[in-house]
């Protein structure tokens, strides 16, 4: 666990297990239910799921790269590492969105078939914006810098959301590629969702800077400050009061602005929280440093197909009430944290141990994928 910063981890490890509450209700919840007042705050609280995770995968990487960038400059490793990292976070997104686990069947598949395999999801947006951040991260030099110019990016993707809804440029785009930039094709298009990550690596160069300087009392205050004026923001269009531009639904500025300031808030809650407790370990800390294996995991069960060729989700979606989907969703938590755990462990006695074993479960999914 050297080198991680515990109140990070457990911001993202917060998020990981809600992601799985978010899952269940979304999928196994009865439609009934999902009328009720309940469900829509609850579906408010499941939204800053998203924004979480890109935020905190900037802010990781910007704190990382900021700590290795002379290193950087006179060894090829650390690219090399980084390009590995986001390589594999974009495989795992794409074999997750594969429509039908055979390459035979999948060479008889017609071209609307591929549509859910060209959509844009949280790691595909995690991907590009890493890549975007190590690209910058080669030429721009550390410190606030680096942080001003990801703040300045991360106001044009969101703004640029608004000016690329309903494009008639965008509609004629390549699915592989309109995916990217369309909400009508994804849930999580570059824009605005990209900008949750430019500004988790804007903050990660700030408080890199901060920490340096032995500053980092006032990291805090920046954190309430910075995100207490994020919701002020979006206070106009809460109460109706619309902007002169349009606006509609996730491409809005104010959606943005208000889920940012949570994300933020939550943050500083968590920095807060270690230091007054002292946290070092905890299954929230292991969800948190192993939330790409938690991620495809949990999607896996719900969602892969080998019960007869049919997901548990093909069989019991829609059809369950509340308590129901509290049990389903504390099982599928108590299992995603023993893997983690034991994932975990694994790496940290054995890193060659652990990179054969994940070389041979990629090998023989391959296999499977190739042979059925």
């Amino acid at each position: 666990m050297k080198g991680r910063i515990v109140f990070i981890d457990l911001l993202r490890g917060w998020a990981a297990l809600v992601m799985i509450e978010v899952h269940v209700f979304n999928a196994f919840l009865a439609p009934a239910e999902k009328a009720t007042t309940w469900f829509s705050l609850l579906t408010f609280v499941n939204g800053l799921v998203a924004p979480t995770f890109l935020f905190v995968a900037g802010l990781v990487f910007a704190i990382v790269s900021e700590g290795k960038r002379e290193g950087s400059r006179s060894s090829p490793d650390p690219v090399r590492k980084q390009a590995a990292r986001i390589l594999l976070i974009w495989s795992v997104g794409y074999a997750l969105h594969i429509p039908l686990f055979s390459f035979s069947a999948l060479l008889e598949l017609p071209p609307q078939g591929w549509l859910t395999f060209y959509q844009s999801d949280i790691l595909h947006c995690i991907a590009t914006g890493l890549l975007i951040l190590m690209v910058l991260g080669t030429f721009l030099p550390r410190g606030r810098t680096t942080a001003w110019w990801l703040a300045g990016m991360t106001i044009v993707v969101v703004v640029g959301g608004v000016f690329l809804e309903g494009n008639d440029k965008v509609a004629a785009l390549h699915p592989a590629i309109r995916a990217y930039v369309d909400h009508n094709l994804s849930l999580f298009p570059l824009f605005p969702w990209l900008g949750f990550l430019l500004a988790g690596g804007a903050l990660g160069a700030f408080y890199a800077h901060e920490t340096r300087n032995g500053n980092e009392a006032g990291f805090g205050r920046f954190l309430g400050i910075v995100g207490l004026l994020l919701m002020i923001l979006s206070v106009p269009e809460l109460v109706g009061i619309l902007p002169p531009w349009p606006t509609s639904g996730k491409v809005s500025p104010f959606f943005f602005s208000l889920r940012l300031g949570i994300v933020l808030l939550l943050l500083l809650v968590c920095r807060i929280w270690v230091v007054l407790r002292g946290t070092t370990t905890s299954f929230v800390l292991d969800a948190g440093r192993e939330s790409l294996l938690i991620y495809a995991g949990h999607l896996l069960i719900l969602y892969g197909t080998f019960l007869g060729g049919r997901s548990l989700v093909d069989r019991f979606g829609g059809s369950m009430s509340a308590p129901v989907c509290v049990l389903a969703t504390a099982a599928l938590m108590t299992l995603m944290i023993a893997m983690a755990r034991g994932w975990g462990a694994l790496k940290d006695s054995s890193r060659v141990l652990s990179r054969r074993v994940a070389m041979a479960s990629a090998g023989c999914a391959a296999a499977v994928f190739f042979l059925q």
